[in-house]
């Protein structure tokens, strides 16, 4: 690709990342610039492409300097924790606890949810549970066996 054409793409694309920012679509962008959708479609996507790279990389420098940082206040404690002082040593277990936060060193925490309430009635053991729901059923089934029949031509005439 020549020089000139490839100052002419950039200038382009800097004119798309104005209005892709400042809200216009599309349709706007290309009519605007005298290009077709698909070329203000390609020219957006190297744009988020390229802003997405920026970013990482700013991210990756911040990690970069936190872990920095992380260091130095380590080697600045480092000789009173090995001596034994406990404030020193709680101190050194939270910026190791940061630095491990920092990298993703950590398993994510588990929450144990208990959903059982303190009621004599909802605390019960299994077996009763079951001593329960087989009384219930017995009581169902027996409602049932005592129910008379219905008729289907019957109930099909009530429904119309």
């Amino acid at each position: 690709m020549s020089k000139t054409k490839a100052k002419a793409i950039a200038k382009r694309r800097d004119i798309v990342a104005a209005n892709y920012l400042a809200g216009l679509n599309y349709q706007d962008m290309a009519d605007q610039l005298g290009v077709s959708i698909g070329t203000i479609a390609s020219d957006i996507k190297s744009l988020l492409d390229e802003w997405r790279e920026a970013r990482l990389d700013l991210i990756e420098e911040a990690v970069l300097l936190e872990d920095r940082r992380l260091d130095v206040i380590l080697n600045a404690i480092w000789t009173r924790a090995k001596e034994g002082d406990l404030s020193t040593i709680d101190r050194f277990l939270k910026v190791s606890e940061s630095r491990r936060r920092l990298k993703g060193m950590d398993a994510p925490g588990r929450m144990q949810v208990d959903m059982r309430r303190d009621s004599d009635e909802e605390t019960r053991s299994l077996p009763e549970l079951r001593g329960v729901l087989e009384g219930a059923l017995a009581t169902f089934e027996e409602l049932l066996a005592a129910a008379k029949p219905t008729d289907t031509k019957e109930l099909s005439k009530e429904k119309k």
